[in-house]
C-alpha cells in the first residue's frame, strides 16, 4: 500500500487539519475579542477615576486616554453599551 505524496497530499492533510479546527479558531478569536472589551472597560473605568485627581497633568492625562480607548472602541466594533445594560 503506497501512501501519496507530493504536493497535493500535503494540501489535502493541511485542509483536513483546518476543517476541524474552524471552530476552535473561532472560538479562540471570541475569547480574545471578550478579553479586549474587558480590558478597554476596566481602563475606561480607571481614567475615569484619574480625572478626580488633584493633579492637573494626572486630569489631562486621564481625559487623553478616554479618546484613545473610544478610538479603540470603534476601531473593534466594541458596542459603547455593556450587554445586559441599555443608555
Amino acid at each position: 500500500m503506497e501512501k501519496e505524496r507530493g504536493p497535493q497530499a500535503d494540501k489535502d492533510k493541511a485542509d483536513k487539519l483546518l476543517e476541524g479546527d474552524s471552530d476552535s479558531v473561532a472560538r479562540r478569536k471570541q475569547q480574545q475579542r471578550a478579553a479586549h472589551k474587558v480590558t478597554l472597560h476596566e481602563l475606561e473605568g480607571f481614567s475615569l477615576v484619574m480625572l478626580c485627581s488633584c493633579q492637573g497633568i494626572v486630569r489631562k492625562l486621564a481625559v487623553h486616554l478616554l479618546k484613545e480607548i473610544r478610538n479603540l472602541f470603534s476601531i473593534l466594533n466594541i458596542p459603547k453599551v455593556r450587554e445586559g445594560r441599555h443608555a
